[in-house]
């Protein structure tokens, strides 16, 4: 699977697609803002170094999440 394929997959296993919007987050590989209806929101990207898809949230910027 290839990197926008694994931010796909993420994304559909972590969000009800009903609940939310998804914009482009060109800041970060293959980025997506992910916002509820709080505007809440979560970043998920590729992270070319490690290989794998991470996520952060909101306040939480210096702070990230693996997933494999």
């Amino acid at each position: 699977m290839d990197q926008k394929g694994h931010i796909q997959y993420v994304l559909a296993q972590l969000v009800t697609m009903d609940d939310i919007t998804i914009e482009d987050y060109p800041h970060l590989p293959y980025g997506k803002k992910v916002i509820d209806q709080q505007d809440d929101y979560m970043i998920i990207y590729w992270d070319k170094k490690t290989k794998h898809v991470k996520y952060t949230f909101k306040g939480m910027d210096n702070y990230f999440f693996i997933l494999s």
